[in-house]
């Protein structure tokens, strides 16, 4: 399962300067059947030594300053 959501603004200060503020949240989630409950001491010949199924989540910001030097 995947997740994400984005928001992006950008704030117009004058005509040649504009702020940016960017937010991304993902997260994802996987449950492999093969991975599930299997730790090191479980199967002594297994070769996952105790791997886990993916479930990973993270929340990013960007800030960005734009000049420009002849505005449109």
């Amino acid at each position: 399962r995947y997740d994400q959501v984005r928001l992006a603004l950008t704030y117009r200060r004058s005509a040649s300067l504009e702020f940016d503020l960017a937010l991304n949240y993902q997260a994802f989630e996987s449950s492999d059947w093969s991975l599930a409950g299997v730790a090191p001491d479980t199967i002594p010949v297994v070769l996952s030594l105790g791997a886990q199924p993916y479930d990973d989540e993270s929340f990013i910001v960007g800030i960005g300053v734009r000049y420009r030097s002849q505005p449109e």
